[in-house]
């Protein structure tokens, strides 16, 4: 009795990442939230070891394990290239409505696939597409999810980071009009930095004109540092 119990707890043991992770993540539709939906519940994990970069069919085969909470803390590594798989997958249970959501999350490089090709490219180092001579204005951190109604799709996320990773994982879903109002919003509150950057130079310029004059006046070799000073604050 003692001997099957132990190999009963065993047996879950081994399992319980396997069994986690058959949860999808379920939609009926297409969400109509203004936030963005947390989904590292629904996801598995695994991290490259080998010298190499696998391909998709090599990580495809490699074991997950349940993205637990401390996988997804900010961590450092003294490997030059740090690689991670999350897998997930996404039901639509409305039998006329199709989804269209964007997964966000920040990295060096991403890869987005589906069973059985890359859907798209994206993450902070990524060149942004051009359209003849202008550049397209994509957010490179948004990558395309699309379910069919009565359906369900899984992915695999690849994120590629150089040495550190500077911020926690995030995976979430947002809808188009999320990731539309949180560009714009990010975009407005920008500005705010510009005139406080704007009003600072013009400060600079200001005293260095002012240090110019008292130099001319008065030849005093402290005012011909504090003009050297100014420019280079300025720049």
């Amino acid at each position: 009795m003692r001997k099957r119990l132990w190999f009963l707890f065993i047996l879950l043991y081994y399992c319980q990442g396997f069994i986690l992770a058959q949860k999808a993540i379920v939609f009926n539709g297409q969400p109509n939230g203004q936030k963005a939906i947390d989904i590292a519940e629904n996801c598995e994990y695994f991290v490259e070891h080998a010298d190499t970069p696998l391909s998709f069919e090599e990580a495809k085969k490699q074991r997950f394990e349940v993205f637990r909470p401390e996988f997804r803390k900010q961590k450092f590594s003294s490997k030059p290239l740090i690689i991670q798989w999350i897998r997930f997958k996404v039901q639509n249970t409305s039998k006329k409505d199709s989804i269209d959501l964007h997964l966000a999350t920040i990295h060096v490089f991403t890869r987005l696939y589906d069973e059985d090709r890359l859907i798209k490219k994206g993450g902070a180092y990524e060149q942004t597409p051009k359209l003849g001579k202008i550049t397209a204005p994509i957010n490179t951190s948004l990558l395309p999810i699309k379910i069919a109604p009565n359906a369900t799709k899984s992915y695999w996320l690849r994120t590629e980071d150089r040495q550190n990773e500077l911020i926690p994982p995030i995976v979430v879903l947002q809808t188009p009009f999320y990731s539309y109002l949180f560009t714009v919003k990010d975009v407005f509150e920008a500005r705010y930095l510009f005139l406080i950057l704007a009003a600072m130079t013009g400060c600079f310029v200001f005293l260095g004109l002012y240090a110019a004059f008292h130099f001319y006046l008065y030849r005093n070799t402290s005012f011909f540092w504090y003009i050297l000073y100014t420019i280079g604050a300025f720049f």
